[in-house]
């Protein structure tokens, strides 16, 4: 289909997002929410990449190694939503609840796209998931037949590591060390929790053997609440975390326990200070990159805009990847904490005119994360992709025991072509290419000039061209493309004069010493943004505005504030939102930073509440206000061409080269240079008539086909634009 409803699995995962990220933004003149608490940046998208004067060309260095090739960030997420059969007894399509078994053609499917690690339950459904209800008598559990045990034989039958979700929002420490001993501890009547002996429950589940498991998070996305009411302080989820490694370490000390970080930002309220606290003891952390983030179910963006913003969205990406490092060693001095990314895609929460989620442009844009996420210098232990099986995301659709044929989307060729060609170890390819530049929007900053080593930092590589064609992009360095974190703060002068208010029906809004009380009475659902104060802003200026505030029995959703261009959301698409405030809370400092538009000259500050929370009662009181200037991150112009080269060694000896180009205005000329003594063995393409083109009506559109390439010490060859390619040399 090209167009679907929202189902219960969309609501669970796209929708649910959207919910947090834009229940309001398309209705407000200033409105759009990260996950309800981080920030987005979004501006009006160009995006024009010139004509290359001359082809991109790749050398391979098989001697020069930069690290093992961690095939662990092919991983994929699997459904575990308890309320619908065909998650709690079919797994979403992977499991046979008749015969009791894995779906062999899912397991074959699985291992083709070479996930080595599998994660479950994951999602929001997480947030309460009891896992004691999925594991027994299958006659004590009729409409749960899909559970722990069956995802852990899954993940035994495709050869998968698991990466289990732990509830934060139910149960308590004792849960979690139940869950090791039920995973864990040898089935020899040593129970070492007392009450229910788990390791013998587990080995009459089929499992008599201890599963080994290493890798649990504590829990999915927690900085956003439960969606029920409940949502805990930063400070309270890292005394929890604390209390729930102990104990579960102390079952089996083998363990390691993932702490969330805020989704899609970094922001001060929720990372630094659980960061403050567990980073001492954090096994790894966990982080959702989301890019790009497009939620209209209309035809106002032409396809051509979503192509080149899936493009772009890899200098998004190697942002935040560099933002994660740089804080893990501000906040606890440490470099070797593991990132496992649990969840990534291109968020496109919408069916027309195209399902953007599963076309090609995002199958490039998935590439490219996985291309980033191999670096060893990121540290990404793990990456699961969302999802595997069906439903709004399913990589793979179609229901073995429906006799439904079985059809990969975009998203699984990627991972079929990558998995085929990545060999033991990455080695270094030189590449040289043209550059393209975006201006920003949809969920990717702007990435635009030339950011030089020497800029960024002192010890790297100064060898870089500077020409502003074809510059040079070296994988040795640890990256393609550049990014500069942020310059330091300083100080300015706050909004003057009272807040601009806009009285509106079902909200009291007064004045008192300077401070802003909004009184909601209870009666709406309320999107409210009716107080503001505005400011002048810089030229190429970000902002630090910290705002004290309270919440005074506030009940059915979060307050905050939002930071944006004064010209507002429907103009621009430029904001920063963040809500932390619920029920009853003393004077707190709410902090936003928000990155001005090359043409912004005002910046407003709203007092703001979300509405699809329900009707709202409390008051939330806004006092004193400060201002930061800083400059901003920076992401340099991107390159048309990025590399993933690996090799493996041994008899046959051979060179893998995965080529992601992202030109889309025409073929990209190419010379790659043969490796000496080695053959040209396969090359084959991931491509379509559009980038837009999906496998969603007619199967094939999008596919991997035979490339002519010629075999020869220089070879030339045009790749196709929105494409990757896979090369193999064999000795």
């Amino acid at each position: 289909m090209t167009s679907m409803s929202p189902s219960a699995e969309e609501k669970s995962r796209g929708v649910r997002q959207a919910h947090h990220r834009s229940s309001a933004m398309w209705a407000t003149p200033s409105a759009t929410c990260f996950f309800g608490l981080a920030s987005l940046f979004i501006a009006v998208c160009a995006c024009a990449p010139a004509r290359s004067a001359q082809p991109a060309t790749v050398s391979l260095f098989p001697d020069r190694v930069i690290g093992p090739a961690n095939r662990a960030v092919l991983g994929n997420n699997m459904l575990a939503y308890p309320d619908r059969s065909e998650y709690s007894n079919l797994g979403s399509g992977i499991w046979d609840p008749t015969r009791h078994r894995p779906e062999p053609a899912m397991v074959t499917l699985c291992k083709q796209a070479g996930a080595v690690s599998l994660r479950w339950p994951g999602g929001c459904i997480a947030h309460r998931y009891n896992w004691k209800n999925t594991v027994g008598l299958l006659s004590k559990r009729p409409n749960q037949r899909f559970g722990l045990p069956e995802f852990l034989t899954f993940c035994e039958a495709v050869g998968a590591e698991p990466m289990l979700t732990l509830a934060v929002y139910w149960g308590g420490p004792e849960d979690g060390a139940d869950l090791v001993e039920y995973l864990n501890t040898p089935n020899d009547g040593s129970n070492p929790n007392g009450g229910t002996d788990w390791a013998a429950v587990r080995a009459g589940d089929g499992h008599p053997k201890p599963c080994n498991v290493r890798w649990i998070e504590y829990g999915n996305e927690s900085d956003h609440g439960d969606h029920k009411g409940t949502k805990f302080t930063p400070q309270e989820y890292a005394r929890r975390y604390l209390e729930y490694r102990k104990r579960m370490r102390a079952v089996d000390p083998n363990v390691k326990l993932g702490a969330i970080l805020s989704t899609g930002g970094l922001l001060d309220w929720w990372n630094r200070p659980v960061l403050d606290a567990v980073g001492r003891e954090v096994d790894f952390v966990i982080h959702h990159p989301y890019t790009p983030a497009y939620y209209r179910n209309d035809e106002a963006a032409p396809h051509d805009k979503i192509a080149r913003v899936a493009m772009a969205a890899g200098g998004q990406r190697l942002l935040w990847l560099e933002q994660i490092r740089s804080l893990l060693r501000e906040r606890t001095a440490r470099d070797d904490i593991p990132l496992a990314i649990t969840e990534y895609n291109g968020h496109f929460v919408q069916a027309k005119p195209v399902a953007y989620r599963q076309c090609l442009a995002n199958a490039v844009n998935n590439a490219d994360a996985i291309r980033l996420m191999l670096l060893p210098k990121y540290r990404v232990a793990s990456a699961q992709f969302w999802q595997f099986a069906n439903e709004y995301w399913g990589m793979v659709r179609g229901y073995p025991n429906k006799n439904e044929p079985l059809v990969k989307q975009a998203n699984y060729l990627v991972f079929e072509l990558i998995n085929r060609h990545l060999g033991q170890e990455l080695i270094v390819a030189d590449v040289q290419c043209d550059r393209f530049s975006y201006a920003g929007g949809t969920g990717v900053r702007r990435c635009h000039g030339l950011l030089e080593p020497s800029e960024v930092d002192p010890r790297a590589d100064r060898s870089a061209s500077p020409s502003t064609t074809a510059p040079r992009f070296t994988q040795n360095q640890g990256v393609v493309g550049r990014v500069e974190l942020s310059g330091s703060l300083r100080p300015m002068n706050p909004p003057a004069g009272p807040w601009q208010i806009t009285q509106v029906e079902g909200v009291q809004q007064t004045l008192n010493d300077g401070v802003l009380s909004v009184t909601f009475d209870g009666g709406k659902d309320i999107n409210y943004y009716h107080a503001k104060k505005t400011m002048p802003a810089a030229v190429n200026a970000a902002y630090r505005v910290k705002i004290r505030a309270r919440a005074i029995d506030l009940k059915h959703g979060s307050a905050g504030i939002q930071v944006g261009d004064a010209r507002g959301w429907t103009t621009t698409r430029s904001c920063a939102v963040v809500t932390p405030l619920t029920g009853t809370t003393d004077w707190t400092t709410i902090v936003a930073d928000y990155p001005g538009l090359p043409d912004t000259k005002e910046i407003e500050i709203l007092a703001r509440r979300l509405e699809g929370q329900g009707p709202v009662t409390g008051r939330v009181e806004f006092g004193k206000i400060e201002v930061e200037t800083f400059r901003p991150d920076r992401i340099g112009a991107l390159p048309e061409l990025t590399v993933l080269a690996s090799r493996t060694t041994g008899s046959p000896s051979v060179i893998e080269i995965v080529l992601i180009c992202k030109r889309l205005d025409g073929p990209l000329p190419l010379r790659l240079a043969r490796p000496n003594g080695f053959t040209l063995a396969q090359a084959e393409c991931l491509t379509a008539p559009a980038p837009w083109s999906t496998n969603l009506v007619q199967p094939d559109t999008v596919k991997i086909v035979p490339l002519e390439c010629p075999d020869k010490p220089a070879i030339e060859v045009e790749l196709p634009p929105c494409s990757v390619t896979a090369v193999r040399f064999a000795k």
